[in-house]
């Protein structure tokens, strides 16, 4: 038994149609191949309808709905950050992938940002420093004493430290340059899990504060610049 699609027109077996109890013969007048075609056209349809009318109501309702997420956000303040908190447990990994792949796709606009900001809002960063710096001072005096003592451990008799106060002169001199914030990094970590370093100007590179902060306390030995390197820069 053969049956006509109502929609290609082609003649086929009944066996390439859906079953419908309500046709004559209980059979769908589409066969299989346009009855899937025109239920993916139409889900897409609804969808793009759906969207633009979601678009069309929040233009039209802008300031409602911005305060009443806006209510709900304070009133469940502590409910949001917990639940914002565990899923950053839950999903380290892949948060950290996501941020990374990120930054790398976005790298330029990222760092022409953040010197775009830094010159924009110098005296207001400065503020945001002393102010952090005042409201967590016990934690700074904690770290910067734990630092000193390894910095000092990993400082040989024969280190020159003329030529590390420079390091720290070239990146203080960048960072005002540019206007974007540059951090002296040990190519080689003082407290590294495969190898540690001295606290040497050779063992010293200038890295932006941005890439400082990603890299950690890893080492690579295959994407490191020495101070030399980032002088004749």
């Amino acid at each position: 038994m053969n049956k006509q699609c109502s929609t290609c027109k082609e003649t086929k077996d009944y066996s390439r149609f859906y079953k419908k109890k309500a046709s004559k013969d209980g059979y769908q007048s589409q066969c299989k191949v346009c009855a899937d075609r025109s239920s993916v056209l139409a889900k897409q349809k609804r969808k793009d309808h759906y969207r633009e009318h979601r678009q069309q109501y929040y233009l039209k309702n802008r300031d409602v709905i911005q305060r009443r997420n806006k209510e709900y956000r304070e009133r469940n303040r502590s409910k949001i950050n917990q639940q914002k908190k565990e899923y950053r447990q839950s999903n380290v990994d892949k948060i950290r992938a996501q941020d990374r792949a990120y930054y790398l796709n976005n790298r330029e606009n990222i760092l022409r940002y953040h010197k775009q900001y830094s010159i924009q809002n110098k005296d207001k960063r400065k503020e945001y420093k002393a102010q952090y710096y005042l409201r967590n001072k016990s934690k700074y005096l904690a770290t910067s004493s734990l630092r000193k003592k390894r910095v000092k451990k990993a400082t040989p008799p024969w280190a020159d430290l003329k030529k590390i106060e420079h390091v720290y002169w070239v990146c203080n001199f960048i960072s005002e340059l540019t206007g974007i914030q540059h951090h002296v990094d040990h190519i080689h970590p003082l407290q590294g899990d495969i190898v540690c370093g001295l606290h040497v100007h050779t063992n010293l590179q200038i890295l932006t504060a941005t890439e400082n902060l990603s890299k950690g306390n890893s080492f690579n030995p295959k994407n490191h610049r020495g101070i030399e390197q980032a002088s004749e820069t």
